[in-house]
């Protein structure tokens, strides 16, 4: 059995003689950790100890050091305990104060109406002129603007300067830095410029200015 060297060199002055139980702290813990604590607590203290050190080991409460230290019984080493895992010293929990909790409060509520801004578009907003009264019409569901993303990513995929800029102005979104977003904004405009619109008659023709005005809405 290997025995901590400090330990060795203090029982040369004060030992002590395997205690009684009854004078040890009470345990902290669930059913299940006291009874492993006990034991361990009770098998820990047959051993010899410096009196100083017997003394302390008594005063251990929480079942979850001893459990965690519980090759002390055979190596006589184990990690000082915590304040708060002595007995008399019991960790209480820390209630948040008003401000902290008004804090939590504004800070939730900001979250929400952040998600709700992203998942559900402003609505549009009707005045009725004779009597004042503001009625709202609902944006489209999640599923309608998702399919619309979808085809609009289709639509300007058929033409690869109206794709690479519709690209370049997603990443012009995405960038924070001045001189990229304006190298990125400059290259977009300039496919935007070669992007032919099809000489043919009605939607497809419709369809490409939109996609273009579209791209161009995107880098302001």
């Amino acid at each position: 059995m290997e025995i901590d060297p400090k330990i060795i060199a203090q029982m040369g002055s004060a030992v002590t003689s395997p205690p009684d139980d009854g004078i040890c702290c009470p345990l902290r813990g669930s059913p299940k950790q006291l009874a492993w604590a006990k034991d361990l607590r009770k098998r820990t203290l047959s051993n010899v100890w410096p009196v100083s050190v017997a003394a302390m080991l008594r005063k251990i409460a929480d079942s979850s050091w001893w459990i965690a230290n519980e090759d002390i019984v055979n190596t006589l080493k184990f990690k000082p305990p915590s304040e708060h895992q002595m007995y008399g010293n019991e960790r209480q929990p820390e209630l948040p104060t008003a401000a902290e909790l008004e804090t939590h409060t504004r800070k939730a509520q900001a979250s929400r109406r952040a998600a709700q801004q992203l998942s559900v578009p402003p609505p549009d907003k009707t005045v009725n002129a004779a009597t004042g009264r503001i009625t709202f019409k609902p944006g489209p569901p999640t599923e309608q603007r998702i399919s619309d993303a979808e085809k609009w990513a289709n639509s300007v995929a058929q033409q690869p300067d109206m794709a690479e800029a519709a690209i370049l102005a997603v990443l012009y979104k995405l960038y924070k830095e001045p001189v990229i977003k304006a190298a990125l904004k400059r290259r977009a405009e300039e496919l935007l410029a070669a992007a032919t619109v099809p000489a043919e008659p009605g939607d497809v023709v419709d369809s490409n200015l939109k996609d273009m005005d579209a791209i161009r809405r995107m880098l302001t």
